[in-house]
């Protein structure tokens, strides 16, 4: 059996619950429209739906970190999947940051790659090319510990 890290995540509940109750105010707005006899506008729809799908969207979405003995397998569905072979990390450490929502951003100048769900704590890997990457994760401690525990660090690059 091989010795593998596991870790879901689901999109911040408070996103959630901001397009939960905007998806119920409109929904309220149709219904008095519809009562008093207005014709409810087109774009108030089309909101309308949008809001829907956007909050039925943000159950299905899951992150997931699995690491293997020789990779550390990435996913947002339905938006990417990604690795990263474990020889190639030279640093692990814990960081905390302060991005707003969710999925990937890459911060080109610093050649940082943040992938998150929610949260702001994450574990910045350096990569042997002097790039890093750094996945949200709620058990930064237990990632960590898994990831130490498969190999030694790869010596810096040289310069």
């Amino acid at each position: 059996m091989r010795n593998t890290y596991r870790e879901y995540q689901k999109i911040n509940a408070r996103i959630r619950f901001i397009l939960l109750v905007l998806s119920v105010f409109l929904a309220l707005l149709l219904t008095v429209c519809n009562y008093l006899n207005f014709n409810p506008n087109v774009t108030i729809l089309i909101l309308s739906l949008v809001v829907v799908l956007a909050y039925v969207l943000t159950i299905i979405f899951k992150f997931t970190t699995i690491i293997y003995s020789e990779r550390i397998y990435i996913s947002f569905w339905p938006f990417f999947n990604t690795s990263i072979k474990i020889s190639t990390i030279r640093k692990m450490e814990v960081v905390h940051y302060d991005l707003p929502g969710f999925g990937v951003r890459y911060d080109i100048p610093n050649s940082v790659t943040y992938y998150k769900a929610s949260g702001d704590i994450g574990l910045s890997l350096t990569l042997v090319n002097n790039k890093t990457v750094v996945i949200g994760t709620a058990k930064a401690t237990e990632m960590i510990k898994h990831l130490e525990g498969l190999k030694p660090l790869s010596p810096p690059a040289p310069n």
